[in-house]
């Protein structure tokens, strides 16, 4: 009975291979302008990871037999010391293929710990750029990242050395269902991960990357949650990457949804006067008018230059940037009432530093539209 168990939890590398093609094999799409199959494709994942048991890492199927050699078994310790980490770069450089396969079999147990460890995260390094290395392994490897559970996968997307693996993790991605179901290991620890910043770096480097329509996951957490991410100095940058890698509907679908979500969620009574007085969130606003449609522009502005607080804004040393954002996005009698508002409070704005910025560029503006004009 115990062998059968044994023989239940591994999965032989022939098995790993066609969990990797049905992966491949199933179609992925998206509410951003694309038929919705997330709920197929989260079962598909969690079957995935549910099949590679963490008791024996799926990247043991590959990475050679369980029979080593007893010298080998000090492999993970040697592989945290700075001595023993040379020693093991010199092997690797120098490893045959099935030295290769030696050495990984050896370190499987302990790549979770290696990843944050300044030694052992070189000695992964190492291992995953050998030309020894195939195209298997770097897709059961992959396959390790995803089955690992969500505060693992959180702490090495968070810490200074792990972060380096999780790179080098993202740069050999090269299919779409290898990204979606990176994407939707990390569904869970998503705003954590964007007000991290480690974190947000990972998940820059998704949009980066991928596709608008492989980042919907991403792009939902954004929208949901943009007033609590929008507050976080690396979270604003974030919401900010998300409204400049996506484009077309999916943009329009975007902002709709912050703006919306925004006027629900804000919890300061003035909703994006609020926000624009916010260190962090100021950006975010500054996103919303330079990167959506008109309409969504116009129902900022209006709110901000017909609310009481207005001139607070115009003299905050957030919302001045605000409100000289707003002035560029503007036309028409939209733009001429901002600029009419500003200049009727003149003499107090010229009072104080930040109000005289924007006195300036509601003067300029106007000077250029008179020349555009003529």
């Amino acid at each position: 009975m115990a062998q059968d168990n044994h023989s239940h939890r591994e999965i032989s590398a022939s098995g790993m291979q066609d969990l990797v093609s049905s992966m491949e094999a199933v179609s992925v799409r998206n509410p951003y302008g694309y038929v919705d199959e997330a709920a197929l494709h989260r079962m598909r994942i969690i079957g995935a990871a549910n099949q590679v048991h963490v008791h024996h890492h799926p990247i043991a199927c590959v990475l050679g037999s369980p029979n080593y050699h007893p010298r080998w078994r000090r492999m993970a310790s040697l592989a945290k010391e700075p001595e023993g980490r040379r020693t093991l770069l010199r092997i690797i450089h120098d490893a045959t293929p099935h030295q290769i396969n030696m050495i990984g079999q050896n370190l499987e147990d302990h790549l979770y710990y290696l990843m944050k460890d300044p030694c052992g995260n070189l000695i992964i390094h190492k291992l995953f750029l050998s030309t020894d290395v195939t195209i298997a392994q770097m897709k059961t490897l992959l396959l390790y990242f995803i089955a690992m559970d969500n505060q693992k996968l959180k702490d090495v997307c968070t810490d200074h050395q792990g972060i380096q693996a999780i790179k080098m993790m993202l740069e050999n991605i090269e299919t779409q269902n290898f990204a979606l179901a990176f994407i939707y290991a990390m569904e869970p620890i998503i705003v954590e991960l964007m007000k991290n910043v480690n974190g947000s770096y990972v998940i820059q480097q998704c949009l980066k990357r991928f596709p608008p329509k492989w980042n919907y996951v991403i792009l939902d957490q954004a929208a949901e949650n943009c007033v609590e991410i929008a507050r976080d100095a690396y979270g604003c940058c974030v919401i900010q990457k998300c409204m400049e890698h996506v484009e077309g509907r999916s943009n329009s679908q975007l902002i709709d949804e912050i703006i919306s979500n925004a006027e629900v969620l804000a919890q300061d009574p003035y909703g994006y006067v609020g926000l624009s007085m916010n260190k962090y969130a100021s950006n975010v606003v500054e996103g919303l008018l330079k990167f959506s449609e008109m309409k969504h522009a116009a129902f900022i502005v209006l709110e901000l230059m017909y609310n009481l607080k207005f001139l607070n804004v115009t003299m905050d040393p957030f919302g001045n940037y605000v409100v000289q954002t707003a002035l560029k996005c503007t036309e028409g009698i939209l733009h001429e009432s901002l600029c009419d508002v500003i200049l009727t409070n003149y003499e107090y704005l010229q009072s104080d530093l930040y109000g005289q910025r924007v006195v300036a560029s509601a003067i300029a503006s106007q000077i250029y539209v008179l020349k555009v004009s003529i």
